[in-house]
């Protein structure tokens, strides 16, 4: 198999550009407009000259067409037809970027080049934050905003969990013909979850408890590997918060975060998260919305203009849309979650590596659509293409293990 020991060709070059823009640079709009265009015009010249891509046959580029129409067309209806509009083209930007990933990633080799840069891309991120953060904020403020321009479109508070937090899941979830080298495997893994969790975003934690057992699950041969290896996890995740509440670091910027989240839930001496109340206050106001405005919801983007608390989104990605564009538009939108989900459902029993990591990434990224809104972050879109691509991979390797039956 061809590695990135060999040379790169224009396409891998605009890919890689394209991710470092995205994961390394997202605070630099300029980069990432340019770096996007300049991606999608090799995938055009590629299609068009050398017919090496196919562009329309794929359920992605119709899908994400037809939520951006029927996004622009919520102006007919919204209560600010401006912000619909507005919203509508932005969400373009996304669409470019998902279609020129999952005509990118169309084989293993492919695959493969796209996980290193994206590694690449969160070392590069790495050393940007102990450039640019001041070493008082570390382990006492969320170190995020000192790479955000603005809170709600770049790194901000959580946006540094998005890309390392994620990427330290796809890495550890990795196939061993992807990444070979497990010393330098953990490294990163480690590495990416220390400065993610240094962020302060609980989501990372959540990442650990979600991505291990499952991956130890699907992972085992027989019931005895799954009473074995659900045993290691549980050691796994209690060492882990350990170090969360026991390491001064550590707990300072995430570990007294996970207990006030707690506290809203359970009556306990330590004040309650306000993030925890905001959020359990914007479902509530969201979901009344939704309520009166059912079918066609009051327009994309407008959720934030009538919350009765604060100008944000609902925190929540599917009572966003339901608010936004109703039951019809949310339905539109998660298609593509549930073919990915029914496609690995029905390999289930003869999944390969590929298929483990997309189940475990694709549980991870609901979670993150239950905690916030997903549909206009350029790095979740990214991944959605990403696994929606491997889908494709592992779906293809199934369908030629058939034949050979």
């Amino acid at each position: 198999m061809k590695t990135l020991k060999e040379k790169l060709n224009l396409e891998d070059l605009s890919m890689f550009v394209l991710v470092l823009s995205i994961f390394a640079f997202n605070d630099v709009p300029f980069f990432k407009y340019f770096s996007t265009f300049f991606a999608f015009f090799v995938l055009i010249y590629n299609y068009i000259k050398i017919k090496k891509n196919n562009i329309i046959q794929s359920s992605f580029f119709s899908n994400k067409l037809i939520f951006f129409i029927f996004c622009l067309f919520s102006a007919f209806w919204a209560l600010n037809k401006e912000v619909a509009i507005s919203v509508s083209f932005r969400i373009i930007h996304r669409f470019i970027i998902c279609l020129t990933v999952i005509n990118y990633i169309k084989t293993e080799e492919k695959l493969k080049k796209i996980i290193y840069f994206m590694a690449i891309a969160s070392l590069i991120l790495c050393f940007r934050l102990i450039i640019e953060v001041p070493i008082f904020a570390w382990g006492t403020e969320r170190i995020g905003k000192y790479l955000s321009y603005n809170d709600n479109h770049t790194y901000g508070n959580t946006g540094i969990t998005y890309i390392l937090g994620i990427v330290s899941i796809i890495i550890l979830t990795s196939p061993r013909k992807i990444i070979n080298n497990n010393k330098l495997k953990y490294f990163l893994i480690i590495l990416f979850s220390f400065f993610s969790l240094l962020s302060g975003s609980k989501k990372q934690v959540a990442f650990f408890i979600i991505s291990i057992p499952l991956l130890l699950f699907f992972r085992a041969k027989n019931k005895k590997e799954v009473i074995r290896n659900l045993f290691i996890s549980g050691i796994i995740l209690l060492i882990l918060l350990f170090l969360i509440f026991k390491v001064d670091i550590l707990y300072n910027s995430i570990g007294i975060r996970v207990i006030q989240m707690l506290s809203y839930f359970f009556d306990t001496k330590i004040g309650v998260d306000p993030s925890t109340v905001s959020r359990m206050n914007f479902l509530k106001d969201s979901w009344d919305v939704f309520l009166k405005n059912p079918i066609l919801g009051i327009g994309i983007g407008g959720y934030k203009y009538v919350n009765n608390y604060e100008f944000v989104w609902a925190e929540n990605t599917v009572l966003e849309l339901l608010a936004d564009v109703g039951i019809v538009g949310t339905c539109i939108y998660y298609y593509l979650h549930f073919e990915i989900l029914k496609s690995v459902i029905k390999r289930i029993k003869k999944r390969n590596d590929f298929d483990v990591q997309i189940i475990v990434i694709f549980v991870c990224l609901i979670f993150i659509d239950l905690t916030m809104v997903s549909y206009y972050n350029y790095v979740l879109q990214f991944y959605l293409a990403f696994i929606y691509s491997e889908n494709y991979i592992a779906k293809k390797e199934y369908e030629v293990h058939d034949e050979e039956k």
